[in-house]
């Protein structure tokens, strides 16, 4: 496809969704479709029950009505995932690892590359509730040999358990 070939599908695409997006504001009443509150015409957004990254598409049937906060919280749920998500009554199974220590938090060196990221916001609720719910995490935190314990995956859990003034966390070593 030439690039003048994708810059017409784009705007063929677009008009689409903004016909689709104008029969739903019409047709269906101006609430919610995830916490069912009231909105304004101004408050309106449209949320796409299976997100475009996850292979949705911009048609009628994938499109609902949504407040700002859940549009921005559901991020790239789909919608059976963020409905288990916001839905706090729901079991969250408790999960059994092995791991090689319970390692004081404060040893751990987190490379700067860490350091710089931003935590997704999604990803730490879920976490964080396992947490909550469990009172231990839900993975073990993977640290680089014993004698390095520089962390290379688990960034997330370093930081639930740093919020939540953990003083030791469950290490699986990864040696080269």
């Amino acid at each position: 496809m030439t690039d003048e070939e994708k810059r017409k599908q784009a705007c063929k695409d677009q008009l689409e969704y903004l016909i689709a997006k104008k029969k739903i504001i019409k047709s269906n009443p101006h609430v919610c479709h995830y916490c069912k509150r009231n909105l304004s015409k101004n408050e309106i957004t449209i949320d796409h029950l299976v997100p475009l990254s996850r292979g949705g598409a911009s048609v009628e049937s994938n499109l609902v009505i949504c407040c700002p906060e859940c549009n921005h919280e559901k991020n790239d749920m789909t919608e059976q995932e963020y409905i288990a998500f916001k839905n706090k009554s729901a079991i969250i199974p408790k999960r059994h690892y092995h791991y090689d220590e319970l390692l004081n938090l404060q040893e751990i060196k987190i490379p700067m590359s860490y350091a710089r990221s931003c935590v997704k916001k999604n990803k730490l609720q879920k976490v964080s509730s396992y947490y909550n719910r469990h009172g231990e995490l839900d993975e073990p935190i993977m640290v680089k040999s014993h004698a390095d314990k520089l962390l290379l995956d688990g960034y997330v859990r370093f930081v639930v358990a740093k919020n939540q003034m953990v003083s030791t966390v469950p290490v699986v070593y990864v040696y080269d």
